[in-house]
């Protein structure tokens, strides 16, 4: 009954000094139903835009062999134009809804075939933007056509002839068309 006794003491005081320790992190959290304001960010999801954007464009140039100096070039590209593209997308403000069936739309442009503007009609025609939100999104995909015209200025020809894109390319095929 002692050794009982004894072991119940130690855990009661065991807990009466831990317990508070842990009290003190949960004050620091916010309740769980209370959000984020808006503008303010979500603790622990910083998003590096410069670096997904980088991410993503390399992955599209992966047909090619591109030099460290122009992987280089390209990230000094995508950190200018990063701030511009994500500004644009957050003027956009889509819902989840539109987000996700515009995501859905260009799946499925993409598993029909579908390239380029037509690619592009088949997802404006799957989601109902408002006048800001088309606006936004035109401004949008107007700096990637920039952003995406600077990477291939940073591309050789061949490069560009490999990729099957841009102006050297289509100017090639028409002048093997004509001869």
């Amino acid at each position: 009954m002692k050794r009982f006794l004894n072991g119940a003491i130690l855990l009661v005081l065991t807990l009466a000094f831990v317990s508070p320790s842990f009290a003190g992190d949960k004050a620091a959290k916010k309740p769980a139903g209370e959000k984020a304001a808006k503008g303010e960010k979500k603790p622990g999801r910083t998003v590096d835009h410069a670096a997904m954007l980088t991410e993503r464009t390399l992955k599209s140039l992966s047909k090619v062999e591109l030099t460290a100096q122009q992987k280089e070039e390209i990230g000094k590209l995508a950190a200018t134009y990063a701030p511009k593209l994500a500004a644009a997308r957050t003027a956009a403000n889509y819902s989840k809804e539109q987000a996700a069936a515009m995501k859905a739309a260009r799946e499925k442009a993409t598993a029909d075939g579908l390239k380029g503007k037509e690619a592009q009609a088949a997802v404006a025609a799957a989601v109902a933007l408002s006048p800001e939100q088309k606006t936004a999104h035109e401004q949008s995909q107007s700096i990637q056509k920039e952003l995406m015209t600077a990477v291939h200025a940073v591309l050789t020809e061949e490069q560009r002839a490999a990729l099957g894109k841009g102006k050297g390319a289509k100017r090639e095929k028409k002048a093997d068309k004509n001869s």
